[in-house]
């Protein structure tokens, strides 16, 4: 009785993989191609995308990076960077520290002004906060014993 069920179990197993494979082959399957065609035209880029190479760079500085598209492009340091790294001199260290005192002041500027903004947007602290350097009392209990 055993040995005839597991023969039909097997029969049963073998005629569902058998029926499996011939629908696999009818029908096409979810993971066919290597590239997801996010555009729907069977191309793996935009219309109008054009793969590029890494550009060969210009300077040791030079790097290549991809970015998050899949293009490639070179990132070079900016200018003033780039001058004093390929001819360390005085006048390009001058210049160099010119363009980071630039940045620089033009950032403070920046956060003044979101400081300012901030500052207009809740004038004074909240009912229940302490204003900073206010004197602080503090209050607590001692069991007895």
């Amino acid at each position: 009785m055993w040995k005839v069920i597991a023969s039909l179990l097997t029969l049963l197993l073998a005629s569902s993989v058998v029926e499996a494979g011939q629908d696999a082959q009818a029908r096409p399957q979810f993971f066919t191609r290597k590239t997801v065609d996010f555009w729907g035209d069977g191309s793996p880029t935009p219309a109008g995308a054009v793969e590029q190479s890494p550009a060969r760079p210009e300077s040791i500085w030079a790097e290549p990076i991809r970015l998050p598209d899949g293009r490639y492009t070179t990132y070079l340091p900016p200018r003033p960077v780039l001058e004093f790294l390929e001819n360390p001199t005085r006048e390009s260290a001058r210049k160099y520290l010119d363009w980071q005192a630039e940045r620089m002041e033009k950032m403070r500027k920046a956060a003044a002004l979101l400081t300012a903004i901030q500052r207009e947007k809740s004038p004074k602290p909240p009912e229940g906060d302490i204003a900073a350097g206010a004197p602080v009392a503090i209050t607590y209990f001692k069991k007895a014993g």
